[in-house]
């Protein structure tokens, strides 16, 4: 029993939908280990067919081909390419090598999809080059290699993961009478190591050289000659396990690929580096106002601050025990009740009472009087970075607008320190009309918030003036701090359980925060259309890519390669012009938002374009995405390409 038996082979090719052109005829053959085979016939005799079904890159055929005892028609495919890849060594005609790697790589590629180490591939690599004459051409190019070195590179190559079988498919079709016989003679040794060497030729010549001729014509065996005994065979080498192409082979070769067409794959990085740019530019832009925003309501309020009142009508029972002395107001009095609720509250740090007054006070300097439009006891809405001159006033004390302080004075600064009378107006305990009078210092003078006259004293000092007339003083509002901006939200929808009306700049922040991060998205949304033009641009440039490297991917499946490499290399590519685009996209974006915010902190002492680390790496790993989304159809055809027919695509 031969180490290969071929029996009942028949093989056909149909034209059209009804004819069929029979190539092979129940053809049954075997190879010992040992022999130097030559078979031998004209063109369209099916010699190469049959090598191809040898070879196990033809699979549709009736019949069956056993390999040390093992169905070829019944392994799966991931088995008949590890067949290929550590059982057979192809040699070609037309040498079949990898143009853009170098010789050395060109004879690793086999074993870079075995799990031999890396070293250890280098070493067999180099060896057997050297043994073939090659050692001083390690890393060169093909195409800097003359004919008979080509194919000593193809031979070193078939043999690097020591396989079984050399199929030899004209393999001095393209050489010259003395190359022509230096790899015969090379073949022939490889026989005397006991392997098999089959060898497809139309010279007569050329298959003197083996051992056994085999003539075929018509697809049918018409002779079949021994010429001289077979070399002794040698127990079969034990392989390494096989695995798929290495990461780092697949990416060295992608990167290989992409320099090939520099300035075409530059391009399509450009063009996917705009779309990624205005992502980023439009998150970093938004991020920037929503930051400035913040910040400056923030500087002027405290957003742990919660202003809570109650509405006229609640806490009436309240209300008559503590009698209203503003007749003016529209919020009901704040009890000693209602401060202790809002004190009791989970995460509220403290509570301050606060007296509001409109259009009941005014103020009198020297003569001249003005009408007050707003009168308040300090809160946290009064800061000390507010003030234009003085200081936040104490007991006895009154801090005034800057637009106030102008009705009283054509030097307002000069009146920091005066006294001042200022009065209220409010009803006594039997509802009759009352104005309470109090002398002050004032302490200094404040931004006028939109341009109102308002003024500002100690929540004491009201409340002594009320003592002068035997009233008591109710806060109108209470400035809740929260121990956490955090947990403003929940604490104010207590308050409002319980009955209060409230408002706080972290409420408002957050919504505004909210608002301004949708129309972030909706912007940024609008600005990624612009990558789907990258992603048709990647898929046609892969697809273009197929194309031209049709004849490699088919070099890759003949030396084992499973389609899973052949995408991996694929995804590869992509993700290299995926990374390109997303550095591009970041740097160029990045370099924007510093001119831009230099600019704009020129003109508006501001810097609204925030582009973050995070917006970087998220520009980048969402440029690869997309460019591998992109890559899944192209590397697909790609892995789906006929072996056969891709290694004679020209």
């Amino acid at each position: 029993m031969g180490y290969i038996q071929l029996a009942h082979i028949n093989k056909s090719y149909k034209l059209g939908t009804k004819e069929k052109v029979h190539v092979l005829h129940d053809v049954n053959i075997s190879f010992q280990k040992g022999e130097f085979v030559s078979i031998l016939g004209e063109s369209g005799s099916g010699k190469s067919t049959l090598m191809n079904i040898i070879g196990g890159m033809d699979r549709n055929f009736e019949g069956d081909v056993l390999v040390d005892g093992k169905s070829l028609q019944q392994m799966k495919e991931k088995d008949i390419d590890d067949y290929r890849k550590l059982n057979i060594g192809f040699i070609f005609q037309s040498f079949n090598l990898i143009s853009h790697l170098s010789v050395l790589e060109n004879v690793m590629l086999t074993m870079q999809m075995t799990n031999r180490p890396h070293t250890e591939q280098l070493e067999k690599a180099k060896q057997i080059l050297t043994e073939l004459g090659l050692g001083q051409h390690l890393y060169k190019r093909p195409n800097q290699l003359s004919g008979g070195q080509k194919q000593r590179v193809a031979i070193a190559r078939a043999l690097s993961n020591d396989p079984d079988i050399i199929l030899a498919d004209e393999p001095t079709g393209a050489l010259d009478k003395k190359n022509s016989a230096q790899i015969m003679e090379l073949l022939d040794g490889i026989a005397k190591k006991g392997k098999l060497v089959i060898t497809v030729t139309h010279s007569q010549k050329v298959a003197d050289y083996g051992s056994r001729i085999i003539t075929m014509d018509d697809g049918k065996i018409v002779k079949d000659e021994k010429l001289k005994e077979a070399y002794t065979s040698k127990e079969r080498t034990t392989h390494t396990k096989t695995k798929s192409l290495r990461l780092l082979a697949a990416m060295k070769m992608a990167v290989k690929n992409v320099r090939l067409n520099l300035k075409r794959n530059l391009l399509v990085s450009f063009g996917g580096a705009i779309g990624i740019l205005s992502v980023i530019l439009m998150l970093g832009l938004g991020s920037g106002v929503t930051e400035y925003i913040n910040n400056e309501i923030s500087s002027s309020l405290n957003p742990n601050v919660i202003q809570a009142t109650k509405a006229t009508g609640k806490g009436e029972e309240e209300s008559k025990q503590s009698p209203l002395p503003n007749p003016v107001q529209t919020t009901a009095p704040i009890t000693v009740t209602d401060l202790e609720k809002a004190k009791n509250i989970k995460h509220v740090k403290s509570v301050d009472k606060v007296f509001t007054l409109t259009l009941s006070s005014s103020i009198n300097f020297s003569g001249k009087s003005a009408d007050i439009v707003s009168f308040q006891t300090m809160n946290s809405g009064v800061k000390e970075s507010d003030l234009r001159e003085g200081k936040l006033p104490k007991k006895n004390e009154i801090l005034l607008s800057d637009t106030l302080a102008k009705k009283l004075s054509e030097s307002p600064k000069s009146l920091i320190g005066k006294n001042v009378t200022f009065y209220v107006k409010t009803k006594d305990k039997e509802e009759r009309p009352i104005v309470l009078e109090k002398e002050a210092t004032i302490s200094g003078l404040i931004k006028g918030q939109m341009n109102q006259d308002t003024a500002y004293t100690t929540y004491d000092t009201i409340a002594n003036m009320y003592k002068t007339k035997k009233l008591t003083l109710s806060a109108t509002q209470l400035d809740v701090t929260v121990d956490s901006k955090n947990n403003v939200d929940s604490v104010q929808t207590v308050l409002e359980k319980k009955g209060f009306t409230s408002t706080g700049v972290g409420s408002i922040l957050n919504q505004v925060t909210t608002y301004l991060r949708m129309a972030t998205a909706l912007l940024a949304g609008i600005a990624g259309i612009s990558l789907l033009v990258s992603a048709i641009m990647i898929i046609v440039v892969l697809y273009i890519s197929v194309v031209e490297r049709t004849k490699e991917i088919g070099i890759l499946r003949a030396v084992g390669a499973r389609k899973k490499d052949i995408k991996r290399i694929f995804f590869a590519e992509a993700a290299i012009l995926g990374t390109a685009s997303g550095l591009i996209g970041v740097i160029v974006a990045s370099l924007i938002g510093f001119v831009g915010n230099n600019v704009i902190e020129k003109m508006f002492d501001a810097r609204i374009i925030d582009i973050g680390v995070d917006y970087m790496i998220f520009g980048v790993v969402i440029a690869v995405v997309i460019s591998i989304v992109a890559a899944l159809l192209p590397a697909a055809k790609a892995a789906k390409l006929d072996p056969m027919e891709s290694l004679r695509y020209e």
